[in-house]
């Protein structure tokens, strides 16, 4: 605290010094706005700047006021929008109760876990049903049948009973095999593939019927990404080359390029995947930090662009909705330009209006200007005959 409260004093002494150094200067406020406003308009700018703004070199260094003439630059446009990891039909396995009973998971299993090819997630046990195990009941009553069957066979051999009665038991034994199924004999729950748990759809203690889900394992290898980007960006998504994916790793951004990824071709959406989106879809080799359903912050990036007006992202303030900038116009003086922004990056921002090219412009230490703009301290305007 006390550190922050020393910076306001310095802060303050320093625009006292800005207002007392130049408080002796002769104005003339006429000649120096004639001036401004030929020197604009020679540029094709606006002619109305607004009030000067006074610093001297000296000061200006002290609280890290930069400036640079404005160069043509190349931006690469970049915008933020949220992705969310899916699969593929053939990386999902849905694995199912094999028998009605009540589920009984090995261990704790939670959202995001491996589990291996073969591994059993779950048993059902079917003997807590009320009415008992349906499918040990179906097994008993086929091997009656079956004991029927081979019974009678040799007694219509001999005899001794009627082909009528051996049909009628061979039916029987028929209807049995296609009530019990050795499938369901077996209780557990396994999982067809290698992977990662993404959904659970029962509790541990749950009442499941034969078939019913239990969960769903997405294979881990490989991923999708959806994208939804807002509508505003439409006409530049023919332009995105790259993307990269922050994710919850120490590491932070990622390129998919680094992740083996890359978007697809035709997957460039055209009709809205929720209201105001549009889905973009991104392949990736997934090193283990994605599952599906999980959600991650993209960073979409186009075709770098040449010839732009653009300054840093610390030479603008933003006062009422509207952006601004400023240009040094002789060694102690400043003046305020509000600007039309358009495309930008993670580090430029490309000016629209006015015509900037050539002119010195402020690119760090903006806010200094911006309090010494609103200090009452600060003179309004000066002249530079001493």
């Amino acid at each position: 605290m006390s550190k922050i409260v020393s910076q306001s004093y310095i802060l303050l002494i320093a625009l006292c010094i800005i207002g007392c150094s130049h408080a002796s200067h002769d104005h003339d406020e006429t000649s120096e706005e004639q001036s401004h406003s030929l020197h604009n308009a020679d540029e094709g700018v606006a002619t109305s700047f607004g009030e000067e703004i006074i610093l001297n070199p000296s000061q200006a260094e002290r609280f890290g006021v930069e400036t640079k003439v404005i160069e043509p630059t190349t931006i690469r446009e970049s915008f933020l929008a949220s992705g969310e990891v899916v699969t593929s039909s053939g990386q999902v396995a849905t694995l199912v109760a094999p028998t009605t009973g009540v589920v009984k998971f090995n261990g704790s299993p939670s959202l995001g876990a491996s589990i291996s090819a073969g591994a059993t997630l779950a048993t059902i046990d079917p003997v807590a049903v009320a009415g008992g195990d349906q499918n040990a009941m179906a097994k008993a009553a086929l091997e009656a049948a079956q004991r029927e069957v081979d019974r009678l066979r040799p007694l219509v051999a001999e005899g001794l009973a009627t082909r009528r009665e051996l049909e009628s038991a061979e039916g029987a034994l028929a209807q049995a095999k296609a009530a019990y199924s050795p499938l369901h004999a077996s209780s557990a729950v396994r999982s067809s593939l290698s992977g990662t748990l993404s959904q659970l759809y029962v509790t541990n203690g749950e009442y499941v019927t034969a078939g019913q889900p239990i969960a769903v394992v997405s294979d881990n290898a490989k991923v999708s990404l959806r994208v939804d980007v807002p509508q505003r960006f439409q006409n530049l998504l023919p332009t995105l080359k790259s993307a990269s994916l922050r994710i919850p790793d120490p590491t932070g951004w990622k390129s998919i390029e680094d992740m083996g990824g890359q978007m697809r071709t035709g997957a460039l959406g055209t009709t809205p995947n929720t209201t105001g989106f549009l889905p973009l879809y991104i392949s990736l080799i997934n090193d283990g930090s994605l599952y599906a359903g999980s959600f991650v912050e993209v960073m979409l990036l186009g075709s770098p662009r040449d010839g732009v007006v653009a300054l840093p992202r610390s030479a603008f303030v933003e006062s009422q909705g509207a952006m601004f900038v400023y240009e040094k116009v002789d060694d102690h003086g400043y003046i305020k330009h509000q600007v039309t922004i358009g495309a930008s990056d993670d580090v430029l921002v490309e000016v629209l209006s006015p015509n900037l090219l050539g002119r010195e412009m402020v690119v760090a230490g903006a806010p200094i200007l911006r309090l010494a703009e609103t200090s009452s301290l600060a003179p309004q305007a000066h002249s530079h005959s001493h």
